[in-house]
């Protein structure tokens, strides 16, 4: 069983999400290789536990900003990417998801909203969500949201689900 992982962090175990980030990388390495595509977020380094584990292999991408990003944003927006998800997107990662051979993996795990965006924008094959909250549902209880934001946002939660 081969699995892609996508996630917008550098998978390490220094936060809730990114230990729960860990044990679904490592759970899945249980099951054959696992590829993950990662963001590098602030200059972390992976977890030891994956960067030594043969089954894992692990796709670094480093971002960038400019006008090819801010095409992407609108894009994203234009497809019904909440506005604080879609400008956490990456071209790079799109453009990795895009040109390689995806067909090689069975399971494509979505970690979190940013990368469900970018495989939405990506591809057209079923993904897994990992989603460590229900969005919607969290922001609904916080201050600052309208009521047209947060429709927007469970709009594109049921378009994962």
């Amino acid at each position: 069983m081969n699995s892609l992982v996508v996630t917008p962090f550098t998978p390490n175990t220094r936060s809730g999400r990114g230990n729960r980030t860990v044990g679904i990388i490592r759970a899945l390495a249980l099951l054959g290789t696992v590829e993950v595509a990662y963001v590098e977020f602030d200059g972390a380094e992976p977890d030891s536990s994956l960067v030594q584990n043969a089954a894992i292999e692990l796709r670094k991408i480093s971002p960038s900003r400019g006008f090819k990003r801010a095409s992407l944003y609108r894009k994203a927006r234009a497809r019904g990417v909440p506005k604080d998800f879609a400008s956490g997107l990456s071209c790079e990662l799109l453009a990795a998801l895009a040109s390689s051979d995806n067909d090689r993996f069975n399971r494509i795990v979505a970690d979190g909203p940013i990368a469900a965006a970018t495989l939405l924008l990506a591809k057209s094959q079923p993904i897994s969500y990992n989603a460590h909250n229900l969005e919607s549902a969290l922001r609904a209880q916080l201050e600052g949201w309208s009521r047209r934001n947060l429709l927007e946002l469970a709009h594109f939660e049921h378009r994962l689900f």
